[in-house]
């Protein structure tokens, strides 16, 4: 049995010696570190660089080409249909208007727009009668609010 305690007296010896070798270490570690780098900090850029396989070449290239615009027209996609609507003119609606207001000599805009399908059609309808009372080429005028805008042509 003593000669058991012997060898982990002896262990332990080896053992502690090399914890002092490594206590050594750091301490002469923590006297150098920081002190010179070797590598710069931050990130460095990489350089690109081609590495083509071996089997890489004109053909090849010319060959994969080829191949690849056959499978997009063999892919061609069906468009969907788009529906266009006309498109509203202000210039053709203010002619128009004047056109009617002309006739008539008197027009309530409710029937100038009464014809207009679409919201739309009814606000660049009003954005027409402005722009022609703007011009003083129209009268517009609004004795109650239930009635809407009676229009009349004003004589130059």
């Amino acid at each position: 049995m003593a000669e058991h305690w012997a060898d982990d007296a002896d262990d332990l010896k080896k053992r502690l010696s090399e914890y002092e070798k490594v206590r050594e270490a750091a301490r002469a570690l923590t006297q150098v570190f920081g002190k010179s780098v070797m590598v710069p900090g931050g990130e460095r850029a990489q350089e690109p660089f081609f590495s083509p396989s071996k089997d890489l070449n004109t053909d090849s290239l010319a060959r994969a080409l080829t191949e690849a615009l056959a499978a997009l027209e063999k892919v061609k996609e069906a468009l969907p249909e788009a529906r266009v609507r006309p498109l509203i003119s202000i210039e053709e609606i203010m002619d128009s208007l004047l056109t009617r207001v002309q006739r008539t000599m008197s027009l309530s805009f409710k029937e100038f727009s009464g014809t207009a399908t679409e919201r739309v059609e009814v606000i660049v309808s009003f954005l027409a009668l402005l722009e022609l009372v703007k011009q003083g080429a129209v009268e517009a005028l609004q004795f109650n609010a239930p009635t809407g805008l009676e229009l009349s042509l004003i004589h130059i």
